[in-house]
């Protein structure tokens, strides 16, 4: 929905390097009440923070996924 990639953040040994932590980005599901489906979306925090603003239909529409 956005442009930002994922950052990694953490400092491990170099034995524990399969673990990272992904800053930014979750996997949420998002109910469109308009559509009266749900979609599964990786999503910035900020997008999240949108979509409660405006509402999930018009920035799903905004973003060209719907």
């Amino acid at each position: 929905m956005s442009s930002k990639i994922f950052s990694v953040g953490g400092i491990w040994a170099i034995g524990c390097m399969k673990t990272k932590l992904l800053f930014y980005l979750q996997k949420k599901k998002v109910y469109v009440p308009e559509l009266k489906k749900s979609f599964n979306l990786t999503i910035s925090t900020r997008a999240l923070k949108t979509i409660q603003k405006r509402g999930a239909f018009a920035t799903l529409k905004k973003a060209g996924i719907i």
